[in-house]
Formats: structure tokens, C-alpha cells, sequence
């Protein structure tokens, strides 16, 4: 799972035992300026085809892969995508 924290980060999630869920990954884009508070961070995370797509409020677009053995062999498995 993905998750966007609007104004913030990305979030991963594994919920292959879910009563026992763990964030695996998050990217944060970090603050747009150092000196004034700026409205921005992503807006929304969707997982597509391997990869996750995030609308950033103020720069648009980000394409993020995940690089984990785990996650790249559940690709693989019948059924994926579903």
C-alpha cells in the first residue's frame, strides 16, 4: 500500500500479515524553503505497475521505484495486480 500525508510524505506499507503491518519505505521531498513556511509536499500516491506515482502540490509530478527484493518477487506471483 501507498499512502500520501497530504502536505507531506510518501508512505509503503506491507500488509501481507495484517495484524502485523510495517512501513518498508517513505520518501519525503523535504521543505521548499528554509526561511517561510510554503504550502507543498505530495498530494496524493498511487502504485501502478511497480512503480508509485505522487502529485506534488507544488512541483508536479514524481516517479518512485521500489527497490526491494520482497516487493519485486511479489510481483512476479500469479495473480499480481489483481
Amino acid at each position: 500500500m501507498v499512502q500520501a500525508w497530504y502536505q507531506g510524505r510518501v508512505s509503503v506499507w506491507d500488509f501481507t500479515d495484517s495484524a502485523a503491518s510495517v512501513e518498508i519505505g517513505y520518501w519525503e521531498p523535504g521543505p521548499l524553503s528554509a526561511d517561510q513556511l510554503v504550502l507543498g509536499g505530495s498530494w496524493s500516491a498511487y502504485w501502478y505497475n511497480g512503480h508509485i506515482f505522487s502529485s506534488d502540490i507544488q512541483k508536479g509530478l514524481d516517479v518512485l521505484e521500489i527497490d526491494d527484493p520482497a516487493v519485486n518477487q511479489a510481483q512476479t506471483q500469479p495473480g499480481y495486480g489483481r
